[in-house]
């Protein structure tokens, strides 16, 4: 069985590799506030038929 044989509905298109193109991690100091860049990426994937553990 492929992941064509599930229909994911909304969720189709988070299927595939995200990535963020800028963000600011702000972290309060007892000095002043730090900044720092940084990007995401981040890798949906689709799992197909998962079973129930009480089933």
């Amino acid at each position: 069985m492929n992941d064509n044989d599930f229909a994911y509905g909304p969720l189709t298109g988070q299927i595939g590799t995200s990535t963020s193109d800028k963000g600011t991690d702000i972290a309060p100091e007892p000095d002043g506030t730090e900044n720092n860049p940084y990007y995401d990426t981040i890798t949906y994937t689709a799992i197909g038929d998962v079973e129930d553990a009480e089933e």
